[in-house]
């Protein structure tokens, strides 16, 4: 969709680019429409990362930096046969090195993106014929590749999603690897049995041989899929339809899905119990106030699981004044900018005795690695329900414990803080529950529990003796986290997924929590 977007637009820039001063303005246009987009990029990611990878205004400088190929001078292109052999096989060098080095973790569209994005222009400019990189490029199976591989494209997003539907989750990667297989095969017949037919008549008269045809069958094949695709999105993927035909306890099963999702975080009684990302100077006024009525709060700080117990102990009414300034994914080790950690930071200094406590917790898949450098619930991918995860293949990051740590020992010279360790994630996705039913006895993966232990050994570690007013709080032990009472039962879904609590999975949480963290 970026593409066609920047197909549709870009030519009537160059147009008014060309009216305004023909070849300079060209390219000084381009120019700064290219370094522009890639400031706001590396600006985007910050704060609105997955908008930004879908965003023209974020991805146009890479589509740009193929159009500046063709302004670059004769003379640039035309460099000696050394030159042209370094930066071609540099050019081509970045491209691999992007494939095996970019990961999940990384921001894209960012800096990083310099690198595949400059590699390219490396290979178009200066991968002349008799230079290496050409002759590699031009090998007979790098040209069979090459043409195959819109089709490849086309095929292997289908094959990898029913694959994940058939088999509850990711597959494993041998199985990706034959996957991949298939897609080429399936992408080597379409180009055969479909493209070349069309490009090729051999003699005989085109279907689409008017441009009035062209259109027709567009415009039919537009109607078609555009019927399809609305009434897909007007009855929910047809789900009234399969339910109909599914089982009782299925139907039930679908009916808690539905219930858990339907939900809304930062709780707000309108008084002084509220979750919210930021502390304003609207925030301070209403803490002060309620710190006057009520005498010194209790304050909830963290990512999305913090959000998860803000909103429970508030939801629960636990105290008459409490305070949640929690964000998704931000923590004290990887600040970012709608994190406002200092901003709290500030407010506990500025303003003694506002709280009585500080509660603390952050989602343990954020503090572990896993193989190849997976982070996050991309872990638990590797280990699909009922495989054991080895100790030796998942490490906890003993160095972001010891940054929100530090961050920690700062609020506890003004306020007693308590770090709760995280919660046990039972990481079970909505395919495998579906398949499995409300009735089913799931279970955690063998060395699942193990692994969150670990985890709150090495905070427990970490926080030994560093501040008398930092303490640590063990929250598997004290909420007695059993499977299946505490995932699911056919009367309630506690999970709204993986690793966050729907609104019964709340309620139980502030009844074993608020007795110990209230105080």
């Amino acid at each position: 969709a970026v593409e066609e977007q920047f197909y549709i637009l870009f030519p009537l820039i160059l147009w008014g680019l060309w009216r305004m001063g023909r070849g300079r303005a060209v390219v000084w246009g381009i120019a700064v429409l290219g370094l522009a987009s890639l400031a706001f990029s590396e600006w985007a990611w910050r704060v609105y990362p997955a908008q930004s990878f879908y965003f023209l205004p974020s991805r146009g400088w890479e589509l740009l930096a193929g159009a500046a190929c063709a302004l670059v001078p004769h003379r640039w292109a035309s460099t000696p046969r050394p030159v042209q052999e370094a930066l071609a096989l540099g050019g081509l060098i970045a491209i691999l090195a992007s494939v095996s080095l970019l990961h999940r973790e990384i921001p894209f569209p960012s800096l990083w993106t310099v690198i595949p994005v400059g590699g390219s222009v490396a290979v178009i400019l200066w991968a002349r014929p008799g230079t290496l990189t050409a002759r590699l490029l031009s090998l007979r199976v790098m040209v069979g590749i090459g043409l195959i591989s819109y089709s490849a494209y086309l095929w292997h997003n289908p094959i990898y999603a029913y694959a994940r539907i058939a088999t509850e989750g990711t597959p494993a990667p041998l199985a990706m690897v034959g996957l991949f297989g298939l897609s080429l095969g399936l992408a080597a017949l379409t180009w055969r049995f479909v493209e070349q037919p069309f490009r090729h008549q051999r003699g005989r008269k085109p279907m689409l041989a008017t441009r009035g045809r062209v259109f027709a069958a567009s415009g039919l094949g537009m109607a078609v899929l555009g019927g399809v695709a609305i009434w897909g999105y007007a009855t929910n993927g047809r789900a009234e339809l399969w339910l109909r035909s599914a089982s009782p306890e299925t139907r039930q099963t679908y009916a808690l899905f539905a219930a858990a999702r339907i939900e809304a975080n930062f709780a707000d009684d309108g008084d002084c119990r509220f979750n919210q990302r930021t502390v304003t100077e609207a925030t301070r006024d209403r803490l002060r106030d309620c710190a006057r009525r009520f005498g010194p709060g209790l304050a909830v700080i963290g990512d999305s699981h913090a959000i998860n117990l803000a909103d429970a102990l508030i939801e629960a009414r636990a105290a008459p004044f409490i305070f949640g300034m929690t964000q998704g994914n931000c923590r004290p080790d990887s600040p970012r900018d709608q994190c406002d950690f200092d901003g709290f930071a500030t407010l506990v200094a500025e303003t003694p005795g506002l709280f009585s406590r500080v509660v603390f917790e952050v989602a343990g898949q954020r503090l572990i690695e896993g193989m190849g450098g997976r982070r996050t619930e991309r872990i638990f991918d590797l280990y699909p329900p009922g495989t054991e995860i080895p100790p030796s293949e998942v490490h906890v990051l003993t160095d972001l414990i010891a940054a929100n740590t530090a961050y920690l020992q700062g609020l506890a010279a003004h306020v007693s803080v308590i770090w709760l360790t995280p919660r046990i994630e039972p990481q079970l996705d909505d395919a495998h529950i579906m398949a499995h039913g409300c009735s089913h006895a799931f279970a955690l993966r063998p060395g699942q529990a193990e692994l969150f232990r670990r985890i709150g050994e090495a905070i427990t570690a970490e926080l030994s003796g560093v501040h008398p007013a930092l303490r640590v709080l063990d929250q598997p032990a004290l909420i007695d986290f059993t499977m299946p009472r505490d995932f699911m039962t056919c009367e309630a879904l506690h999970w709204s997924d993986g690793d966050h609590l729907s609104v019964t999975g709340r309620a139980w949480l502030a009844a074993r929590l608020a007795p110990v963290l209230v105080p």
